[in-house]
């Protein structure tokens, strides 16, 4: 049997990885809902997930890389499509730590990267901290 020979093992443990990073992102749309006290959210075809005071949200959700303790954000598919990225930065059991809501024209770049040292950067965009 190949699963006992750990043939198996690395494409589990993707598939697995996968998973579980969709339902953070699941966990942080319900999140934002509560946040930004939106009632639901647009369908997957819509290219945001909410809409709020007439605007298209993105809600990304990360968890800090366990190496750096940096959170990634990778945005290349919505970017110059939203008004607004919700950001949500949680620790590493899972918590909320930080949220920011910052408009697409003052992301340069196709993804965004928040450590402990640029955290002065997003401040001005800082909903809440826990």
């Amino acid at each position: 049997m190949p699963y006992k020979t750990g043939l198996w093992v690395p494409q589990a443990k993707e598939r697995n990885k996968k998973r579980f990073s969709k339902s953070i992102g699941k966990i942080g749309e319900l999140e934002a809902l509560k946040i930004l006290g939106v009632n639901e959210k647009l369908d997957r075809y819509s290219g945001a997930d909410i809409k709020w005071n007439n605007k298209l949200v993105e809600v990304k959700t990360s968890m800090p890389n366990r190496k750096y303790g940096y959170w990634k954000f990778l945005l290349y598919k919505q970017k110059n499509k939203v008004d607004y990225f919700l950001t949500i930065c949680k620790d590493i059991i899972g918590k909320t730590k930080y949220v920011f809501l910052i408009p697409d024209k003052k992301l340069p770049r196709n993804n965004l990267i928040i450590t402990n040292s640029n955290l002065i950067k997003y401040k001005k965009f800082l909903l809440e901290v826990r």
